[in-house]
């Protein structure tokens, strides 16, 4: 059985899955396809999980500032009693 043209990750699986549920061979150039697909997606993946990391201690870090915004905006009376 010779596979469809695959223009996404998801169709060549699909292909795959349909070779596989025939018992036809698997062919390379659909593995191989896969295969580059995944190195993407996990190549993109990195940046993304290293902005999620660094996201809560920017959030700490404008709270902070806000804070100090904040107190400054208090008028003198004030802020001494805090």
């Amino acid at each position: 059985m010779v596979p469809a043209a695959a223009n996404s990750a998801f169709q060549a699986l699909n292909n795959l899955t349909a070779e596989f549920a025939t018992g036809a061979r698997v062919e390379d150039s659909a593995l191989t396809f896969v295969s580059q697909q995944r190195v993407q997606l996990d190549n993109s993946r990195t940046p993304l999980s290293a902005a999620s990391d660094t996201a809560p201690s920017g959030k700490t870090q404008l709270t902070a500032c806000q804070t100090e915004l904040m107190l400054a905006d208090l008028p003198g009376s004030l802020f001494d009693k805090l």
